[in-house]
């Protein structure tokens, strides 16, 4: 067993090392804290800078030059990882690959649509990235599709990077449904040498009508969506490290404000050390 697990520990190293390039290029940390949840009825933060902008009854707004900053804290800290705790000679190997880096990035909302498969997609620019990622995101009856939406790993779309290249697949993201709902989707992440690699994401919304401070704003009306994903070649080794109660999901907390859209996201990756915050700095609502 002990052998077979190193074979795993080795594998899931070098394969997620390759994926960050394939899918993101970048892995990333935390800014400025944020205040704890509270649901309707509870008792909300101070409400002296609730935010107070323009009105669009939805969690996406797609007005012409609606613009929005987000900061993002990236940390990979493979000796304070899961395999770095369970295997020191792994760590001695693997534990100088240490990543801790702060940036921004700008979102903006552009002119023109797109029909596909009955939805109009509203376009966006992000220079994350140095532009590669270009989102459209459609909502239709209170659900939230994007395509090439980054927040975060949530990278789908037809756009290639690095050889690889993500199928045109579209990946619901968001539902305006109550607590508990839930509901998975799949993406296929393919390059040009014929490798490909099927990732399942289980989305499901664990709060809803919170009130949410970030960056000094209070945000209300905000759903809370949790996320839990990993590629194929890591989730094929769940049961074989689950007797080690090494957990190989990735975790990630997404939090939609009502006008405004998302304002900070929260991933955990116990497996492989990694921790990433992004929370959004400023935004203009047209």
């Amino acid at each position: 067993m002990k052998a077979n697990r190193y074979i795993v520990i080795a594998a899931l190293v070098l394969g997620f090392l390759a994926s960050c390039t394939k899918e993101n290029g970048r892995i990333k940390e935390s800014g400025p804290a944020s205040a704890d949840t509270t649901e309707t009825g509870g008792t909300p933060p101070p409400a002296d800078s609730t935010y107070k902008g323009v009105v669009t009854n939805n969690y996406q707004p797609d007005t012409s030059g609606s613009t929005w900053t987000y900061q993002t804290h990236q940390v990979f800290n493979f000796s304070q990882s899961t395999l770095g705790e369970l295997e020191p000679s792994e760590n001695a190997v693997f534990g100088g690959l240490n990543i801790d880096t702060t940036f921004s990035y700008h979102v903006q909302a552009l002119s023109g649509s797109t029909q596909v498969g009955g939805l109009t997609y509203r376009n966006y620019s992000n220079d994350f990235e140095g532009g590669v990622f270009n989102p459209a995101i459609a909502l239709s009856n209170g659900t939230y599709t994007g395509v090439d939406v980054l927040w975060e790993v949530l990278w789908v779309g037809g756009n290639n990077f690095g050889g690889f290249s993500l199928n045109d697949d579209t990946l619901l993201y968001l539902k305006e449904q109550p607590k508990g709902t839930s509901w998975s989707e799949t993406t296929i992440l393919q390059d040009s040498f014929g490798f490909s690699d099927t990732t399942t994401y289980t989305f499901t919304i664990k709060a809803t009508g919170l009130t949410r401070a970030v960056n000094g704003i209070n945000y209300p009306n905000v759903i809370q969506v949790e996320s839990k994903t990993a590629p194929g070649f890591i989730a094929q080794f769940a049961s074989i490290l689950a007797s080690e109660k090494v957990d190989v999901y990735t975790t990630t907390e997404y939090y939609y404000a009502e006008n405004v859209g998302l304002i900070e996201e929260d991933l955990s990756e116990p497996l492989m050390g990694v921790t990433i915050t992004t929370i959004l700095l400023a935004s203009t609502i047209k």
